[in-house]
């Protein structure tokens, strides 16, 4: 396996995928600042509300690529780098994309269904969902032997804890983008395994996985 530069290198969709994320917060600077919640409200970040009552369905694309501020940019970008790269390779064009859109979808999917059920709701923005799944489709492609690191079981719940925990902890991290992204994730790897499996792909001593 290549190490992280040399994955990046080959990653052209993950590589778009950060150029993407970059353009539209220049345009979020430009139009009211990345800081201002009124100027990211009207540029589609998710609001439940506005989703459920107003049936503004967009904002449950458009929000995965709009981000509260450099910081909140910068270490989204980092992790799609490394786990969008490692995804891209491994799985192909076609499932790196999949994930990181329905993971993003799946995250904002569990935000509105927690706020209505608790009435609680909140202005959310950023890749954290898409990027959550992609890791952990990654994790999965480690526990069934699909890429040949040696990691104990362990360390992989304890990963997926450390996805989680902030959100937990922190009450300005939404929980359930994380939870929702990290679980479509890992679903479609599971999917993505067992197809594989089928057709004779793959192997358990290796990463000469099946790409599409």
């Amino acid at each position: 396996m290549d190490d992280i530069p040399e994955l990046i290198k080959r990653a052209k969709l993950t590589q778009l995928a950060v150029l993407i994320n970059v353009i539209v917060f220049l345009l979020e600077e430009a139009s009211g600042g990345s800081g201002s919640t009124n100027a990211l409200v009207r540029a589609g970040a998710m609001y439940t509300p506005a989703v459920m009552d107003g049936l503004e369905y967009r904002r449950m694309l458009s929000s995965i690529f709009i981000h509260f501020g450099a910081e909140h940019l910068f270490g989204n970008m980092a992790a799609l780098l490394a786990a969008g790269a490692f995804i891209e390779v491994l799985m192909g064009k076609g499932w790196f994309a999949a994930i990181f859109l329905i993971s993003g979808l799946a995250g904002n999917g569990a935000t509105a269904a927690a706020e209505m059920l608790t009435g609680d709701y909140m202005i959310s923005a950023g890749a954290s969902g898409a990027v959550s799944g992609l890791i952990g489709a990654y994790m999965v492609l480690m526990a069934t032997k699909r890429i040949s690191v040696n990691i104990p079981r362990g360390n992989l719940i304890m990963a997926a804890v450390c996805i989680l925990l902030p959100g937990i902890t922190d009450g300005g991290i939404n929980f359930w983008a994380h939870a929702g992204g990290l679980a479509a994730g890992a679903a479609a790897a599971m999917i993505y395994t067992t197809v594989n499996r089928r057709s004779g792909c793959g192997s358990s001593s290796g990463n000469d996985i099946c790409n599409s």
